[in-house]
């Protein structure tokens, strides 16, 4: 069943094996471009997970910053309902007022790192 061959033909398959896998069969150009079209496709995924690292990011911040908001806002309440219903006594009549109005500074300031930084469209185009 199995096919003995002779010296001669086993050399003719040899040869011919060789010249299939020969170097100058290989076209350089193709593999060239296999190689660029690897390493973008290697890039472009680089970019995209910096990408959503960046947005996630973005949105953990975004939430940290409205939790110190909503305290902000709920201490603020707080010093004025308890200022009002005299559990809180300041002996002077410009206190409460510059404290809100401190708190509210802090609150736009932290409005304008928000606008500025986590959605600023600068920073998303020029990625």
């Amino acid at each position: 069943m199995t096919e003995l061959i002779d010296k001669e033909e086993a050399k003719r398959l040899i040869e011919e094996t060789q010249k299939i896998i020969s170097p100058s069969y290989i076209d350089f150009d193709v593999e060239e471009k296999i190689n660029s079209l690897n390493r973008e496709k290697n890039n472009a995924q680089l970019a995209l997970k910096e990408w959503n690292d960046v947005i996630r990011m973005r949105r953990l911040w975004s939430c940290w910053l409205l939790y110190v908001i909503i305290a902000i806002v709920i201490f603020d309440f707080f010093i004025i309902i308890a200022s009002g219903f005299s559990w809180i006594h300041f002996n002077d009549n410009y206190t409460v007022p510059l404290f809100t109005g401190e708190s509210l500074i802090k609150i736009f300031g932290l409005a304008i790192i928000v606008v500025r930084f986590l959605f600023n469209e600068k920073l998303i185009s020029k990625k």
